[in-house]
């Protein structure tokens, strides 16, 4: 088996999030806008979420200062 790089789990955690808004905000698909735009918007939602997500702690007593 062979090793997985950062990039391919990033890549696979983007996929999913991009699945995710897809069937979250399913009424994007019925815009009166191009295809082109529309995945624009949806690779936009999933940029921030993305970014979002990395500046969480990686575990809630992080959030509190750790756990001393």
């Amino acid at each position: 088996m062979a090793d997985i790089t950062f990039d391919e789990i990033t890549e696979g955690i983007r996929e999913e999030i991009y699945s995710d808004v897809c069937q979250e905000f399913h009424y994007i698909a019925e815009l009166p806008i191009t295809d082109d735009q529309k995945q624009e918007i949806i690779s936009d939602i999933v940029d921030y979420v993305f970014i979002e997500w990395q500046k969480q702690p990686i575990c809630e007593c992080d959030a509190y200062g750790g756990t001393n």
